[in-house]
């Protein structure tokens, strides 16, 4: 018999001149932060949150999010460091740095909203691959859409992208 899947939330954090939002979920659910993966955070309430950051985004940007998502009760959070991702080894890099942090029969929600455009097409091709050979669960993909409704709109939309999954 399995044990309990652990539930892990998944992103990356670039480096930008984050502003406070309120991000709304399709189910109504809203939060106010800077940062889509902390609105993430409060709705599905993981066990951890990994996220993937540049030298430049954890010196400037980490503290403040780690901060934030520390007033979410039983949730624990790691910054996993990833090169800018500019060449084919610095991808696999990432890969391998995912791979490490991600362990067997985890349950994983993706956030594909911040970083480098190449960071979520990568997170998903790894988690694929640690569906394989390590029995982890993809359960859901969320995408902020903020620039759809455009910078002067204070409420964003969180798009959930499970259906996909």
């Amino acid at each position: 018999m399995k044990g309990k899947m652990t539930k892990i939330l998944i992103g990356a954090l670039g480096f930008s001149d984050y502003k406070i939002y309120t991000y709304s979920f399709p189910d109504g659910h809203q939060v106010k932060s800077k940062f889509a993966v902390y609105a993430v955070a409060e709705l599905i309430k993981p066990d951890l949150a990994i996220i993937l950051l540049t030298e430049e985004a954890k010196t400037v940007i980490w503290e403040e999010l780690e901060q934030e998502l520390d007033k979410i009760q039983g949730m624990q959070s790691t910054a996993v460091d990833i090169p800018k991702g500019k060449e084919s080894s610095e991808f696999w890099t990432i890969f391998d740095r995912i791979v490490q942090a991600i362990p067997s029969d985890a349950e994983v929600t993706l956030d594909i909203t911040l970083g480098f455009r190449s960071i979520p097409i990568l997170v998903l091709s790894v988690v694929s691959y640690l569906q394989a050979v390590r029995g982890v669960k993809i359960s859901g993909i969320f995408y902020c859409a903020a620039e759809a409704v455009g910078r002067e709109i204070e409420v964003k939309p969180i798009f959930d992208l499970s259906i996909f999954t």
